[in-house]
């Protein structure tokens, strides 16, 4: 029994780090979130400009879609998608008024790399060009700032809140945000075929060597351990049939928030899906969360 353990342990620590570098190589972004990594920077719809963010790193890539109000709002993507998945959100916006950034960070197409060189650092680092989103916007005439996160998009977006001073953003929607990676890894493992018990074994050992590989602070990336430092209003749209991030964190989140959360949970949808479930209910609730916490 002793030598079956011993062989079946060293197999989950074999596999927990390849599965680190699995999960740290942008290419393959499906291992975390079902993702599949972007090879290039696409083109905008006819009515969007390009735009080039400055930013510690250099020029981050973004797209620009203008309107009347003096808030903008701005998109953060997920892990290994592009600025088209914010393509959804671009009419809705703009029958509202509300001019939209669509932003990139560090390891995008035609954005500068991260270090090491396609690797991510899961939220960790990549806020940074959050934060320098939204000052590029404030610079060009936002007097207030609304961020939506998708998925891995909503891990950055915390985190810029969580250490942005208070009133710098106005509001926030998150779209099957990823809120804590464990049991991200987790149902990334299960889905390929990995049972229960090793599957968490193995996330577990996964997160202790991308800790190794990339200096990455887990425990700095759990929203929900943190919600307590997170100062606005927030719409939280989580999917009901989401195999990627686990539904339960994000009852957990709202919980620990209930006066600062909306909780929409929208059955039927898969990972980054809620808006295409229905279209009508998601506008109508963007509309009115952000003519509640962003007007003007």
């Amino acid at each position: 029994m002793v030598v079956v353990a011993t062989v079946l342990a060293g197999a989950a620590a074999g596999f927990g780090w390849w599965f680190s570098g699995q999960v740290l190589d942008l290419r393959n972004g499906s291992m975390a979130v079902g993702r599949t990594g972007a090879a290039s920077l696409p083109e905008p719809p006819p009515d969007v400009t390009r735009e080039a963010v400055p930013d510690p790193l250099g020029a981050m890539p973004a797209w620009l879609a203008g309107g009347r109000r003096a808030t903008w709002v701005l998109f953060v993507h997920g892990y290994g998608a592009t600025l088209a998945d914010g393509e959804y959100l671009l009419p809705m916006l703009r029958q509202l008024g509300f001019p939209a950034l669509l932003v990139s960070y560090r390891g995008d197409p035609g954005a500068p790399p991260e270090s090491p060189p396609g690797h991510t650092h899961l939220g960790q680092t990549e806020w940074h060009d959050v934060a320098a989103a939204v000052a590029y916007a404030r610079r060009r005439g936002a007097r207030r700032v609304a961020l939506v996160g998708s998925s891995m998009g909503a891990e950055m977006v915390l985190q810029d809140v969580r250490h942005s001073p208070a009133g710098s953003v106005c509001g926030v929607v998150l779209d099957s945000p990823v809120l804590d990676w464990g049991g991200v890894f987790t149902n990334g493992a299960r889905r390929r075929g990995v049972p229960g018990p090793l599957a968490w074994m193995i996330s577990d050992l996964g997160e202790e060597a991308i800790h190794l590989r990339a200096g990455v602070d887990f425990s700095e990336l759990d929203q929900v351990a943190h919600a307590g430092g997170l100062h606005v209003p927030i719409l939280l749209f989580q999917a009901g049939a989401d195999t990627a991030v686990p539904l339960s964190v994000a009852a957990d989140f709202a919980r620990a928030l209930p006066r600062l959360v909306t909780y929409r949970p929208v059955p039927g949808a898969g990972h980054g899906g809620e808006y295409q479930a229905d279209p009508m209910a998601y506008y109508q609730a963007l509309a009115r969360f952000l003519a509640r916490t962003c007007p003007g």
